[in-house]
Parts: structure tokens; sequence; C-alpha cells
């Protein structure tokens, strides 16, 4: 829950610098009904909460490859960042 509430903060703080701010601010959300979720429902069985813990790793996965790819996309365009080609040798 935590997670989900840094995330949402960010998110809204940081939506001009970011694009595609909603990817991030809807992992948030996710994080924050789940975290609701185990609170709610804290003695549900732990066959549940291991499902909860599966769907979440999932959804929670899906968006932050989404986010990656969009960032991934943006820093494209804009140019490379970083240390010099070359200056770092590849595995």
């Amino acid at each position: 829950m935590t997670t989900g509430i840094i995330e949402l903060v960010t998110s809204l703080a940081q939506h001009q610098a970011i694009p595609h701010a909603w990817l991030l601010a809807l992992s948030g959300a996710v994080s924050i009904l789940f975290g609701v979720a185990m609170f709610a429902w804290p003695y549900a069985g732990i066959l549940t909460l291991v499902f909860l813990v599966g769907i979440y790793a999932i959804v929670f996965g899906i968006f932050a490859c989404a986010f990656a790819f969009r960032l991934r996309t943006a820093s494209a365009q804009v140019g490379s960042v970083g240390a010099p080609r070359g200056a770092i040798p590849s595995a």
C-alpha cells in the first residue's frame, strides 16, 4: 500500500516530466486497492492470499513493462543520456 501511495503522489507531482504518467498513477491505484483488500480480508486463507499476490505481481509487472517501454521511447526521442558510447564496455 505504501508503494501505491508513493507511485500515485509521484505521478501527480511529476506528470509534466514523466510521459504517460497515468500508467504510474494506475499502477499506484492498483497497489492501493491490493493493500486495502489485504486489510479488509486478512483471514481469507493462505490460498487466497497466494492468488492475490500472484495477480498483483502479474498486473504490476504489466504496468511496469508498459511504463518502461514508454520511458524508453521518450528517452530515444530526447536523445541519449548518460555515459558516451564506448565508455562502458558491454558484456
